[in-house]
Parts: structure tokens; C-alpha cells; sequence
């Protein structure tokens, strides 16, 4: 059965729906009532009333971030020097992302897509540093030794990465990815005193693949308590 919740007079002011809490009792809305700015609130249809969950001063917020079961991670927003921003509500998703940014060493990691009960996330990672300046920063070599062709990868890890384990991984194709000690050894690992760590691995290809194709990459591991 239908029934009228709320009404607007004219079309300046008003609030629109972004989505439900978990347990469907209440609407999260993005309401610009009695302000000049959109901000993020919980609405119950039980009684009309709002509560203030997010508003950030001089901007309009309009926008959550949810996992495909309708859990909250974040309120996405941009500031008033347009770079954009977060505002957690979920402190488990916190320490994830914040977790990948210290693995990764960037200004800004977000989730462009996830599986429905977020085993796999696809990523989306930038920072502020010139791109073109990768010192300190991940470094692969390829050598052609007589016994074979050899890859190894570098990179700064941070020591303290919370729940986030960077694992490496090698592949022949792109699509097959090989990864464990027999396969990807560590060569070195150097304190830098600074709180990270420059890691050194090295692809250990074996069996019939063309070893002149071959690739290695950082996979990010979350690890949940």
C-alpha cells in the first residue's frame, strides 16, 4: 500500500533518495531543507523525521558509496579546492581502503566495482606526484641470463599496511596469474628506517610457456578479522 511521506512546495528545496540502511527501516537522503547545500541524512518514513549524517560546509554532498549488499562504506565528496573526498561510515572499510593506500604509498585508492559479497575488488588508484617520477617506487628489471630470462620487481613496502598483504605475481598470458614462494621468491628486503621496507622478488618461471612473454604485478590482499 502507497501512502505520502513527504511533500515539497516548488522544486528549490527538498531532499531525494540515495538508499536504504541494511535492515530497510529508514532512507539515506540527500536534503538541502532549511540550507543552500545538499547534505547527507537519514530519514525515517515512520515518523518524517531526519538525522544529519554528513555535511560538509560550502559544498553540496550527494553521494554514498555502497558494497552490492547495501552495506555504507563511505560519503563521497568534493571540497571547495574540488579534490576529492571521503567520509567513512563503515570503520571496517576505513582501515581497507586506508590499509591500501599505505600499501600503495597514494594519495587517493577508490572501489570502481565488487563482487556481490566483496571478495574481489576492482580498484581505482591516483596521486598528486608526478606519475612520471617513479624513484623509490616500484621498479621491475628484465635480464636475459644464459640459463634464461629472469624478472624481478622492487618496491617500497610499508611496514605497517593493517589488514592489506601485497603479494606478487607472475604470468605468461595475463590472464593466468602464478603466485607462492616456489614461484615468486624474495630476493632482498632492506630496512630503509623510515618505516618501509625495499622488497626485491623474482618470477621463477618453469614448464613449456614461452618465457619471453612474461609479466609480474602487485596483488592486494585484504585480510578481515
Amino acid at each position: 500500500e502507497w501512502r505520502e511521506i513527504d511533500r515539497f512546495e516548488g522544486f528549490q528545496n527538498g531532499w531525494s533518495d540515495i538508499g536504504f540502511t541494511e535492515d530497510n527501516s529508514k532512507l539515506y537522503v540527500t536534503s538541502n531543507l532549511g540550507q543552500d547545500t545538499y547534505s547527507i541524512s537519514l530519514f525515517d518514513p515512520e515518523t518524517g523525521m531526519m538525522e544529519e549524517v554528513f555535511a560538509n560546509e560550502g559544498t553540496d554532498v550527494t553521494s554514498i558509496g555502497f558494497t552490492p549488499t547495501g552495506q555504507p562504506i563511505t560519503v563521497l565528496y568534493n571540497d571547495i579546492d574540488t579534490k576529492p573526498k571521503r567520509h567513512y561510515l563503515n570503520k571496517e572499510w576505513e582501515q581497507t581502503i586506508e590499509g591500501l593506500k599505505a600499501a600503495f604509498d597514494v594519495d587517493y585508492v577508490g572501489i570502481a566495482s565488487m563482487s556481490e559479497y566483496a571478495e574481489k575488488i576492482v580498484l581505482t588508484i591516483s596521486s598528486d606526484t608526478n606519475p612520471g617520477d617513479t624513484a623509490g617506487k616500484i621498479s621491475i628489471t628484465a635480464e636475459n641470463l644464459p640459463e634464461g630470462r629472469r624478472l624481478t620487481m622492487s618496491y617500497p613496502r610499508i611496514n605497517d599496511t593493517m589488514n592489506v598483504d601485497l603479494v606478487p605475481q607472475f604470468s605468461f598470458d595475463l590472464e593466468n596469474w602464478i603466485g607462492g614462494e616456489d614461484f615468486v621468491s624474495l630476493v632482498s628486503a632492506v630496512d630503509q628506517g623510515d618505516g618501509t621496507t625495499v622488497v626485491t622478488y623474482q618470477a621463477n618461471p618453469e614448464g613449456p610457456q614461452d618465457p619471453s612473454r612474461l609479466f609480474i604485478r602487485l596483488r592486494a590482499e585484504i585480510t578481515r578479522e
